[in-house]
């Protein structure tokens, strides 16, 4: 049997405090296999001048080129589904400058994120395509909290618990910076040890079965992926069409999450 290749992949992790009821996203954390750690902060004088949505898109809008000038094609957020997804999808959106129809989403039955792709063309030499997928490592390994998944697979956990004294942007008062630089060491080591996890998953995987969880968009696919390839004595399709999942190559269709941008998010997972 022919080993295959590991996909290269990076992961994301995204910094909230809380202004008038609202999540405010400040702070992307981000750990690619070439750059390692990487923070993106808000500039503060947005959070001064009371410019918040100004702030946050200038915020996306530097990640996305980081991207872009990377080449990364794949990025998993431990929580795709709900509260990282919706900030991606609506700054995608809004700050990237990409147009919707570019725009391709998979969500379950709930509404909630299972896959988010964005194209995005861009001139080297020549125009070329590329694609950005955002993939939800919770969804894919087994629905566990970071900390636990860090634990099964044997990889350092997470710095400390997260304080509730983060979630205000009191935190960025000189008065306050230990804990503002605590914060940031907090938030460069959640997506370290999510890479190093799906990495340990990635490895684990290859031996047993020679199969990258990575090209998986959730457990149950992946499980019948390694049944049709380990048990199963006729062919089968590599994907079975699901009740509960519907896909689609523009995000109009789906009006109610147009609607969801729009829509405060009150509490953190």
């Amino acid at each position: 049997m022919k080993n295959i290749k590991l996909n290269k992949f990076s992961v994301v992790d995204i910094e909230t405090m809380c202004h008038k009821g609202k999540q405010i996203p400040v702070l992307i954390s981000h750990y690619d296999p070439v750059n390692g750690s990487q923070l993106f902060e808000i500039n503060h004088n947005y959070i001064k001048n009371s410019e918040y949505e100004k702030g946050v898109k200038v915020l996306f809008s530097g990640y996305f080129i980081y991207l872009r000038k990377c080449h990364i094609s794949l990025i998993f957020a431990h929580n795709l589904g709900g509260f990282d997804g919706y900030f991606l999808f609506k700054y995608i959106y809004l700050a990237s400058g990409w147009e919707p129809r570019d725009l391709e989403v998979m969500i379950d039955d709930s509404n909630r994120f299972i896959q988010i792709t964005q194209k995005m063309v861009y001139t080297m030499v020549t125009i070329a395509t590329t694609k950005i997928t955002f993939k939800d490592s919770f969804r894919l390994l087994g629905g566990v909290s970071l900390n636990t998944l860090c634990k099964i697979y044997g990889v350092e956990q997470k710095l400390c618990e997260y304080n509730q004294l983060w979630n205000s942007f009191n935190l960025f008062d000189h008065s306050n910076r230990d804990s503002y630089i605590e914060w940031k060491d907090y938030a460069a080591q959640d997506s370290k040890c999510l890479y190093e996890a799906i990495c340990k998953a990635q490895e684990v995987y290859k031996e047993r079965f020679n199969v990258d969880v990575t090209n998986s968009v959730s457990a149950s696919q992946l499980a019948f992926k390694l049944f049709k390839k380990t048990f199963s004595p006729i062919k089968l399709p590599n994907r079975l069409r699901k009740d509960d999942e519907k896909e689609t190559n523009n995000f109009n269709s789906f009006p109610h999450l147009k609607t969801r941008l729009r829509v405060n998010i009150i509490n953190k997972e």
